[in-house]
């Protein structure tokens, strides 16, 4: 959704071949209204963040060079925040955890996580050209008796990853 805007809006029909890019990515997360350190969002979200958008950016075919860091030597740079709020009922599940140990699960519990991510596109000079954000949650059920559908859908991460890439993909 990131790359579309620039193909609709502008940046990239300046450019009469492919122009290169660098990408700066950073972010923060919170679980249930508390922001996490930085040293926790870096080591347990900002790797997966990075992976995903890279990966969109090189596999649109739009760019010459896809560079994750700053780099001057680049046509194009773009700053990309990431927000990340998990979502769930922490005094149910110490309630069930705590008074019914693992048949906790026989009660259904939802969890969510919301993404945004915020980009901030700008030429060679450091000019601001465009700025997008887009917006994704995902849902996750737990229950016990969910287990006999688990073969048949993709996992929790794996929804999140499809999510993270989705956001910056075309």
């Amino acid at each position: 959704m990131i790359i579309e805007k620039l193909l609709h809006r502008g940046p990239l029909q300046n450019f009469d071949k492919k122009p290169s890019i660098s990408l700066t990515v950073s972010g923060k997360a919170w679980i249930n209204e508390k922001e996490l350190p930085a040293d926790k969002v870096e080591t347990n979200y900002s790797g997966q963040w990075r992976a995903q958008t890279s990966k969109a950016f090189e596999e649109s075919g739009l760019f010459s060079a896809v560079k994750l860091g700053m780099t001057n030597s680049a046509d194009l740079q773009v700053d990309i925040q990431f927000e990340q709020r998990e979502k769930f009922r922490e005094t149910l599940s110490f309630l069930l955890g705590f008074t019914f140990g693992l048949s906790s699960l026989v009660i259904p519990q939802k969890g969510s996580t919301t993404y945004t991510v915020m980009a901030s596109f700008k030429d060679k000079d450091g000019h601001v050209i465009d700025s997008s954000k887009q917006s994704e949650t995902v849902s996750t059920w737990m229950q016990l008796f969910l287990l006999f559908a688990m073969p048949f859908r993709d996992g929790p991460e794996a929804m999140a990853t499809a999510a993270l890439y989705d956001l910056n993909r075309v």
